[in-house]
């Protein structure tokens, strides 16, 4: 039988309330870093309340640039320079968990003010606990996914920008095909969950313990893939809202509007109307 043997380190009063902290790994609990389900892994137990030090319901998944791309040794490149793991694990949390908490920290930190900064902060703060995927699990999939069509970008002349341009759509084939990546991820992840055993088939109290404890994970953990699996399927609804690098770099450029007629280059023998051979032969 085990047993634990607990030391005091100081003089204990009659009566006092007595805490046990689970090891230094409980110390980055406090601060959300580990999930229901690593919280009953290493520690048999999951602390009672929302936002006790336990970070919200998560299924972590894994993705890797495959040695077979034809454009590994760029993108591999790409990872190194920017210390990005090859494969790379990447959580799904449940959103609506993540909104709760978010909503409660604000209302517990902001009562009575509506400074126009510290709204626009909350509102920030909310946006991004609407997202239940981790925002780096996109960028290293647009890298991933980026194939012919989008193979400029990989480019030595655009090295040290392209993690960066990674951050925001490339184009909308290489949008779809990530999110493909991983909706199909997320369905495969919750094709492998198994129904929990019910509850009242254990007769031991602690074995009913136990299991109800798992059972919270269980269900968190298909929360989360759920919450995951209906924001990709929401991202793929808009992909022909979403604004890609090639608009983007035409907007910084100032070159997305009507021509100004200061710059239309006209041919020698035309009289009117606008150039026939391209504007880069002019010069």
């Amino acid at each position: 039988k085990k047993v634990a043997r607990v030391v005091a380190t100081r003089e204990i009063q009659a009566g006092e309330t007595l805490r046990l902290a689970l090891g230094a790994a409980a110390a980055a609990a406090a601060v959300g870093e580990r999930t229901p389900g690593e919280m009953l892994m290493e520690f048999g137990e999951i602390p009672e309340g929302a936002d006790r030090g336990v970070a919200p319901a998560a299924v972590e998944l894994e993705f890797a640039l495959s040695t077979l791309d034809e454009f590994f040794d760029d993108k591999e490149f790409v990872l190194e320079e920017a210390k990005v793991e090859n494969p790379k694990r990447f959580r799904v949390s449940d959103a609506s968990e993540q909104m709760a908490r978010a909503t409660r920290r604000l209302e517990r930190a902001g009562k009575g003010n509506t400074a126009t900064g510290e709204a626009a902060a909350s509102a920030a703060a909310l946006a991004a606990a609407a997202d239940p995927l981790d925002p780096e699990m996109l960028r290293f999939l647009r890298l991933v996914c980026v194939g012919a069509q989008d193979a400029f970008l990989l480019e030595s002349i655009f090295r040290s920008d392209v993690w960066d341009f990674m951050s925001y759509p490339v184009s909308g084939v290489n949008e779809e095909t990530a999110l493909r990546v991983i909706e199909g991820a997320i369905e495969d992840a919750l094709e492998a969950y198994a129904p929990a055993p019910p509850l009242d088939s254990w007769s031991d109290p602690v074995d009913a313990r136990r299991a109800a404890l798992a059972a919270r994970v269980l269900a968190g953990e298909v929360a989360a893939l759920r919450s995951g699996l209906a924001f990709v399927r929401r991202e793929l609804s808009m992909l022909d809202s979403k604004v890609y690098y090639q608009e983007r770099r035409l907007k910084e450029l100032d070159l997305l509007r009507p021509l100004d007629e200061s710059e239309i280059v006209r041919s020698e023998n035309e009289g009117g109307g606008r150039v026939s051979r391209a504007f880069d032969q002019s010069y």
